[in-house]
């Protein structure tokens, strides 16, 4: 099947804010796709940058033969990324849609193949890997092996093999009849909004597929959202995780009792990484939110409060080790806490 241009086969969605000291590649990258692959389309949404990037784009805009095939919109206030590839949703024609990052690019000769695979596909969901830069240092991202599936059991599969979930978004690409048919989109207003949108995608997918090879280029940059150490920011990042993990209750009652096993897993892994990054925040109304969470895990999941007794040697299977060593942590903190509590009260 042949995309036209009425029809374009892939919309690239790409998110920009505060990118002229990274633009140049960007802007090379986004004309070899255009120019290289001509079933594709790119929308590129600028997040109210103040440092001219929206300018630039549409200069590139407007000297191109492809323009028809790259939409640039620009954003009247600063909403964040969720809010961007929102937008780029709602104007993508393409049948299918991919997201890339400002400060990463696409391998232009494996998205030719990716889009070789697309042209005969019906999955909701195709799973891609990449390649991280990290300084001078180059790793592969892998996606576990997995066999063509519903996305519950992928969802379930990925932990139980891995004990964790490639959630980034950039690492999968989406039909767009599924989008629009179960209104999928990012939560606007929160930082580590990939760890709310693909479990929710995975869970509604009715078939989830892979391609092997390496399509996306991870770069990752100092003050990222993932890399700023700052007080303010981390605690943004500690509210986000704890939204994230509140909002997955919701999809609680899908399914068989196994992905939601896995569901509650994967609420545990957040909650410990927020313990990781940013324990000393964990204080006042914010860590009486955290251990709210962790008592409803615990109460919807009744089955799993045994695996903290059970020895680590006699649980095979990795995400149920994961479990007991989240549960371990996380049962470290609320007796710090208690401590800490009793002796404030004494010297009252």
């Amino acid at each position: 099947m042949l995309a036209t241009h009425d029809a374009p086969l892939l919309t690239v969605v790409c998110t920009v804010f505060q990118a002229t000291s990274r633009i140049t590649p960007l802007l090379s990258n986004l004309s070899d796709l255009l120019t290289t692959h001509p079933s594709i389309e790119v929308i590129v949404v600028d997040d109210a940058s103040p440092d001219g990037s929206l300018q630039l784009l549409e200069a590139f805009q407007a000297n191109q033969t492809f323009s028809h095939r790259l939409k640039v919109r620009g954003k009247p206030a600063n909403q964040g990324v969720s809010d961007s590839r929102n937008i780029g949703i709602h104007m993508a024609s393409g049948q299918y849609i991919c997201f890339l990052d400002d400060d990463d690019l696409y391998d232009v000769d494996a998205i030719g193949r990716l889009l070789a695979t697309l042209s005969d596909c019906h999955d909701d969901l195709i799973a891609i890997n990449a390649w991280e830069y990290n300084g001078t240092e180059r790793t592969q991202l892998r996606h576990p092996e997995i066999k063509t599936t519903s996305g519950p059991r992928y969802f379930a599969t990925s932990l139980r093999q891995t004990g964790g979930l490639m959630v980034h978004v950039c690492l999968y690409v989406y039909r767009r009849a599924f989008v629009l048919q179960h209104q999928w989109q990012f939560k606007v207003g929160i930082i580590h909004e990939d760890c709310l949108s693909t479990p929710q995608a995975l869970l509604a997918a009715h078939r989830v597929s892979q391609f092997s090879e390496p399509v996306y280029h991870y770069i990752r940059r100092p003050n990222s959202t993932t890399t700023e150490t700052s007080p303010a920011h981390m605690q943004r990042r500690i509210d986000g995780i704890l939204t994230v993990v509140e909002s997955l209750f919701d999809e609680y009652g899908r399914g068989e009792r196994s992905t939601q096993t896995y569901l509650a897993l994967r609420q545990c892994q957040l909650l410990r990484y927020a313990l990781q990054i940013a324990a000393p925040l964990l204080t006042g109304k914010t860590l009486t939110r955290y251990l709210n969470i962790v008592d409803h895990i615990s109460d919807r999941n009744p089955h799993i409060k045994p695996l903290r007794y059970i020895p680590p040697g006699l649980l095979r299977n990795k995400a149920m080790r994961t479990f007991r060593s989240l549960f371990k942590d996380i049962r470290r903190l609320s007796q710090e806490q208690q401590k800490t509590r009793l002796a404030c009260a004494k010297r009252v």
